[in-house]
């Protein structure tokens, strides 16, 4: 809901659970007559809790990157950008997560994929915005800027992972 409520509430929502081939996104929202899909999706599958174990970023970010490229392929029929929001686990650290999304970044499989806002505690005023400088539908900048300022978004650095 804190995600398709701001776009019905500013206007923006042109269709609720638009279908894309076989499968639906969250929403089509119209900003500055450019079209853009919103897709939401949660992460349940995180480690387990394990004090004793060593910490290998590769599966986990492996894991963050898997989750997006299958939403990035359920909506590959789609000739619009998309927006993905995702919450993490739980336990996934900084690391695991900036890999995971940097691996995204790469990836021709998930080209269709304009920006990936992360939520990291389901709140709505935490969100932060990676952009996918390789989308095949490039965004111009106002659009990102009343995006920015319909979800406070704040940007999220993926470059040093250790930070």
């Amino acid at each position: 809901i804190f995600i398709v409520a701001p776009c019905a509430c500013s206007g923006i929502l042109r269709d609720y659970e638009p279908k894309v081939g076989r499968n639906k996104a969250e929403a089509l929202v119209e900003i500055e007559k450019s079209s853009l899909l919103i897709e939401a999706t949660v992460m349940t599958t995180g480690r387990d809790i394990n004090f004793c174990g060593a910490i290998g970023i590769e599966e986990y970010s492996n894991k963050i990157y898997s989750k997006i490229e299958d939403k990035a392929k359920q909506l590959k029929n789609s000739s619009y950008p998309v927006i993905l929001f995702i919450v993490p686990p739980f336990l996934i650290t900084p690391p695991e997560l900036k890999l995971g999304l940097q691996k995204v970044l790469q990836s021709a499989e998930c080209n269709n994929i304009a920006g990936i806002i992360v939520s990291d505690d389901y709140k709505a005023h935490c969100l932060k915005l990676v952009k996918n400088p390789n989308c095949k539908y490039p965004i111009e900048k106002g659009v990102w800027g009343e995006l920015f300022e319909l979800y406070a978004l704040k940007p999220l650095e993926i470059e040093n992972i250790w930070e």
